[in-house]
């Protein structure tokens, strides 16, 4: 079994982005209420022994009492180096990923759809000792299920506007933009 990490070691596992640059805007496309598909995500220098890896991505930014959780996927192999693009909602993968409940209570990615200013979507990535076994595809079972089993984890964000396109377009004709 790989021992846990402790905070004075360095790991420094990378995730990034070919659809958006940690910060930056995510793609339209990947909205829920336009083509809802998930970004394709890269990683690297995952720590050597680990088992699997999982993926949350969730809106910190909402008003309800806890966080929006748009995408769980879990047990991905760790020598993969990413996910493409527009995964499809499927639960189990050939490969033994899974995918769990968004927020949405639908399975796999739900894109984002703010209802009112500039949220910021938080992906998160786990190095994990174990394969995960969840009692149920829910947020609840997959935070029980990684308690005491994260190595090492690396974020990155993305920024989304729902934004009506009649109104961007009366926002334009006014000389205004979409952000003001």
């Amino acid at each position: 079994m790989l021992s846990k990490i402790s905070e004075s070691e360095e790991v420094r596992m990378i995730i990034t982005s070919p659809s958006f640059a940690h910060g930056a805007i995510l793609p339209f496309s990947c909205g829920y209420e336009s083509e809802n598909r998930s970004p394709a995500l890269s990683w690297a220098d995952i720590p050597a022994g680990v088992e699997s890896l999982a993926l949350v991505c969730e809106d910190q930014g909402t008003e309800a009492a806890q966080a929006w959780t748009h995408w769980l996927i879990w047990n991905i192999d760790p020598c993969e180096t990413g996910l493409a693009a527009a995964l499809p909602p499927y639960p189990h993968f050939v490969n033994g990923t899974e995918q769990g409940f968004n927020d949405y209570l639908e399975v796999g990615w739900g894109g984002p759809c703010p209802p009112t200013g500039v949220h910021t979507y938080t992906f998160t990535l786990y190095a994990l000792d174990t394969k995960l076994q969840l009692a149920a595809r829910n947020r609840q079972a997959f935070d029980v299920a990684i308690g005491g089993h994260v190595v090492a984890s690396v974020s990155m964000d993305g920024v989304f506007q729902a934004e009506n396109l009649l109104v961007s377009y009366q926002k334009a004709r006014s000389g205004r933009t979409i952000w003001n």
